[in-house]
C-alpha cells in the first residue's frame, strides 16, 4: 500500500490548534485536513493557461495520502 511521501512539519501553537480542530469538525484525520488545504490552495494557484493540476502527478488524487496518519509536531 502506497503510503506517498512522509514528512516532518513544525506548526506553530496556533496553527496547530486550527487542524485539531478541523479534523474533529470533520471527522478526518489531521493529516486529511493538510492534504485538503494544500490541494485548495493548488486549486486557487493553478496555471491561467487551464492545464489541470490532474496532469501533475504530485496533484493526483491519492485516497490513501488523504486518509493518513498523526501529525507528529515536535
Amino acid at each position: 500500500m502506497d503510503q506517498g511521501a512522509q514528512m516532518k512539519v513544525r506548526l506553530p501553537p496556533d496553527l496547530k490548534a486550527f487542524v485539531v480542530g478541523q479534523a474533529t469538525r470533520n471527522s478526518s484525520t489531521q493529516n486529511s485536513e493538510i492534504v485538503r488545504a494544500i490541494r485548495e490552495r493548488m486549486e486557487r494557484t493553478k496555471p491561467a493557461t487551464g492545464e489541470s493540476l490532474q496532469a501533475h502527478p504530485a496533484a493526483g488524487p491519492n485516497e490513501t495520502a488523504c486518509q493518513g496518519g498523526p501529525i507528529h509536531h515536535g
